[in-house]
């Protein structure tokens, strides 16, 4: 054994002491931008995803494009590579040169983008300078930037001088080519460097600019033998400043017509190289037309009147019936009067039991549900027979050797803002079992009369966004599983040719919903209300399952279901009802002059809420000192501060709270700690220590350092989290109420990167991502989709706000006037615009309730009310409580107004 010891110690001795003298392993990306078109390959140092953003540079409907960012640098791609600065182990870096420069002839062009001179000449050997010598005199294409080093001297078109920084901006001439005549602006924007050059006498300048009366190449290209070297003077790098040649509208587009003058492309296609926003929704001329803002009627009302009991039925005072099957307790509910069920074939409940939780291993770094490894438990259950209570409750008890169960039923309507629904709520409660439960499955035949679509948007499950769904049975349809808590609007919705029918949970549980639908077949509804990992008894909250007759109204029905469900679960919840407030934010990538002038701007337009960039701040340094110095700054401007934070997660395994306290993870049923991604290892929010820990240290110092609205990360994943290393352990969604009261009981606004109806959605919003909102802003109501800079502009301030959506805007460009996007000014300026109407409207109404109109629409609030027109009205009759007034106009009607108007409406 001591021998086999030794041995072992022998071989691993050297590779301890000379490993960082191991060469590294040779390796290419798989991952390819791009599916037609000529082969390229992207050399780009930094940050691992400005690799990706540099790669991205290129059409990729015209180039296939291969990156090489610094993962696959050797070493040399000038920045750490670690997943998060805090890590505490730097990885090692693949070489995805050396394979690269051994196929060069598989590929068309090569676009050097590295970080610094210093690294580029090393990367340089002489092998490869002969290898790329080669390359282009067998007709390939190479294109440096202003960091190409000089031991390139043999092949550069220019003889390289100093690098050059100023201010401002200078142009440099648009080269002639056919391929750079696409791009609208008639000059090249040079911003913060260039390099001291001067043209061979064998290159071609094809663009240049001047400076101090010297004429600098800004593109120059030297032909060797079939191929050529091209050098652009552009500084391409994360950008630190508003103008910064990274942050050009037209970018990609020049980059895409570079790439295809040097190969002379003729199937280029730029059609993906400038962001094209959506036009805004047509404004239609309405003539006459009446619009109310009484108070809506909001009433869920269970029948507490005792059922009568039939054999195996079950009559229900306000004339509905159950029927149960007692060969397979299925049950089959009937409204009153009508002879076909609502819901057939309702199957007796299934316990699930959960053994291990699944990974999430999704890159997109977004809100999901936690998932757990759940399977239903075989138990054949015996229908051992039904009961009424005096409360109006009937209930359905079924057992087998180790389990019991009791299926409690009860009757009820509902008047939802004048449409009255009729049905039932059922719920579980687990008497025993043997099991650790992880939730209920609930299945059934949802056969109402003529289904025609179903209304469903969720912000991570497929399809993204807001969708019908075909549900008449001439296709195959199916909304997927959706998290009421975590990730999508927490209702059911089908529209009937003469009907609507909804589901919805009456309490807080996670509760996961979906519509299917076969051709010939009914619809099926599925639905799992989940515990955790918890022993019996157990109780599950209930859900309610109404039908009510009559055409649907169009978006104003899902409008007051949503609102409703919302008001009532935030009610249970024991939560107060926070609207949202337009706010502006600004970007990290900017100089602390920029930074102060867009927060100085934001409160100038009358911002109350103002967003300072936090990259990489752990929940440990939301109170920081570096932290505190800015909101100071934000606060100097009588604005208050909202903030991005983790909300249950650290960034790698280096964090004050990982390692200080390790016990406050979740952990896999190994006891390995739960990461999101593989490297943000997940807190156990049930866990009390950290409860106190973090509201006493954390949010009560930033709080009284004027932050007003926390943006909590992840919170859609956190909702599901359980701990599989403790004996018992329920969801976070019950902690996650403690911690939203502990913001509302100080009037602080909380929202969640994902769509939970308790609080604020702010799931991040993409257009490329999502099915388009334009023109059905209406299913946003009650939302605040967080968009990037050209999902925001893509959606009209105007109508997103008039239906209670404020989407939070970046306001940089608009604050320091410059275009990164076309019309971007123009854009941010109509909402700045509308920043202090807005806020004045919250003020007046508070939680509106938000009705849809032929002009626009209308909020209803406690203390007044506010009409947004959107459309150019003829004649508008407003429906007045008695004793309310529009401002500034004698009685209750509107002549001749204009589009994007608005009244308000005070309460005397």
């Amino acid at each position: 054994m001591k021998k086999v010891s030794l041995w072992l110690l022998a071989a691993i001795l050297p590779l301890a002491l000379f490993g960082e003298a191991t060469p590294n392993v040779q390796k290419m990306p798989k991952k390819i931008l791009g599916d037609q078109g000529p082969k390229i390959v992207v050399f780009a140092g930094g940050r691992p995803w400005i690799g990706e953003v540099t790669a991205g540079l290129f059409s990729k409907k015209s180039f296939r494009t291969l990156c090489l960012d610094s993962v696959y640098l050797d070493g040399l791609g000038g920045a750490t590579i670690k997943a998060h600065l805090t890590d505490k182990v730097e990885p090692k870096p693949f070489d995805g040169i050396t394979p690269v420069f051994n196929k060069l002839h598989t590929f068309k062009l090569l676009f050097f983008n590295i970080n610094n001179e210093v690294n580029m000449s090393k990367l340089f050997t002489r092998e490869r300078i002969e290898k790329l010598k080669e390359y282009v005199e067998n007709g390939g294409q190479v294109i440096f930037t202003d960091h190409a080093p000089k031991t390139l001297t043999e092949l550069l078109p220019v003889e390289l001088g100093d690098f050059v920084e100023f201010d401002g901006r200078f142009d440099a001439s648009k080269p002639t080519g056919k391929y750079f005549a696409a791009i609208p602006e008639k000059s090249i924007p040079v911003y913060k460097q260039f390099r001291n050059a001067t043209p061979l006498n064998d290159c071609e300048v094809l663009s240049s600019f001047s400076v101090d009366g010297k004429d600098i190449p800004y593109i120059a290209r030297r032909k060797i033998g079939k191929g050529a070297v091209t050098f652009i003077n552009l500084h391409y790098q994360n950008p630190a400043q508003i103008r910064e040649f990274g942050n050009w509208a037209y970018l990609r587009m020049f980059m895409t017509a570079l790439a295809a003058d040097c190969l002379n492309y003729e199937k280029v296609d730029f059609s993906d190289t400038v962001v094209k926003l959506p036009d805004y929704p047509q404004k239609q001329q309405v003539g006459e037309v009446t619009a109310s803002v009484l108070a809506p009627k909001l009433e869920l009302t269970p029948d507490l009147r005792e059922a009568r009991i039939d054999g195996n039925d079950a009559v229900f005072a306000d004339g509905s019936k159950l029927v149960v099957n007692p060969r397979n307790g299925a049950v089959n509910f009937y409204l009153p009067g009508v002879p076909t069920p609502m819901i057939s074939n309702y199957e007796t409940p299934k316990l699930t039991f959960s053994k291990k939780q699944v990974a999430l291993d999704d890159n997109s770094a977004e809100a999901v549900n936690v998932k757990s490894d759940a399977h239903a438990a075989k138990i054949k259950w015996h229908f051992d027979g039904i009961t009424a209570t005096p409360d109006g409750e009937v209930i359905l008890k079924y057992s087998d050797a180790d389990n019991a169960i009791e299926w409690i039923f009860q009757a009820g309507s509902a008047d939802l803002d004048g449409r009255k629904f009729t049905g039932f709520k059922d719920r579980v409660n687990v008497v025993k079992s043997k099991l650790l439960i992880h939730g209920v499955l609930f299945n059934g035949r949802l056969t109402v009369p003529d289904p025609i679509l179903a209304r469903r948007n969720s912000c991570y499950a497929p399809p993204r966004g807001y969708s019908d769904f075909d549900m008449s049975g001439k296709t195959k349809a199916d909304t997927s599983n959706y998290s009421g808590f975590g990730n999508a609007q927490p209702f059911e919705m089908v529209v009937c040719q003469n009907g609507v029918y909804t589901g919805f949970p009456d309490g807080i549980q996670n509760t996961t919903m979906r519509l299917t639908r076969a051709p010939g077949k009914n619809i099926q509804s599925t639905r799992t209300m989940v515990f955790g990992r918890l022993h019996a008894p157990l109780q599950s909250v209930g859900f309610w399952h109404l039908y009510s007759e009559g055409a649907e109204r169009p978006e104003n029905d899902y409008m007051t279901i949503y609102q409703f469900v919302r008001k009532n679960l935030r009610r249970i919840a024991g939560l107060k009802e926070l609207f949202p407030y337009p706010h502006g934010r600004y970007s990290y990538m900017l100089t602390q002059d920029e930074k102060q002038k867009v927060i100085d701007a934001c409160a100038k337009a009358g911002y109350r809420y103002i967003m300072p960039p936090m990259p990489e701040s752990p929940i440990a340094e939301i109170a920081c000192d570096r932290n505190l110095r800015v909101y100071k700054r934000i606060t100097d401007t009588g604005a208050a501060v909202r903030i991005w934070t983790a909300g249950s997660y650290e960034q790698g395994d280096n964090g004050w709270i990982f390692n200080h306290h390790p016990e406050w993870f979740l952990r896999n049923e190994k006891g390995d700690f739960h990461k999101y991604f593989g490297s943000y290892p997940a807190i156990d929010i049930n866990n009390k220590e950290f409860y106190d820990w973090v509201t006493e240290n954390v949010y009560k110092k930033a709080i009284a350092a004027g932050v007003k609205w926390f943006y909590r990360d992840m919170d859609g994943a956190a909702s599901g989290g359980i701990n599989y290393a403790l004996p018992e352990s329920p969801t976070g969604l019950l902690s996650q109420v403690k911690v939203y009261k502990f913001f509302h009981d100080r009037d602080v606004r909380v929202g969640v990167e994902g769509m939970n109806c308790l609080v604020l959605d702010e799931y991040w919003y993409r257009a490329d991502l999502y099915n388009s909102f334009v023109g059905r802003e209406y299913t946003l109501v009650g939302q605040k989709p967080g968009g990037d800079l050209k999902g925001a502009l893509g959606l009209d301030p105007f109508r997103t706000g008039m239906y209670g959506c404020f989407i939070g805007f970046e306001n940089c460009g608009w604050a320091l006037n410059f275009d990164r996007v076309p019309g971007e000014v123009e854009r941010a300026s109509r909402v700045a615009s509308l920043v202090p109407k807005f806020n004045e409207a919250v003020d007046i109404t508070g939680m509106p309730f938000i009705r849809s109109t032929e002009f626009g629409a209308t909020w209803t609030g406690a203390n007044g009310g506010v009409l947004f027109f959107w459309n150019p009205t003829k004649k508008a009759t407003i429906e007045l409580p008695q004793g309310w007034k529009i401002r500034g106009v004698e009685g209750n009607v509107l002549t001749d107004v204009p589009a994007d108007s608005i009244y308000f409406i005070d309460k005397e």
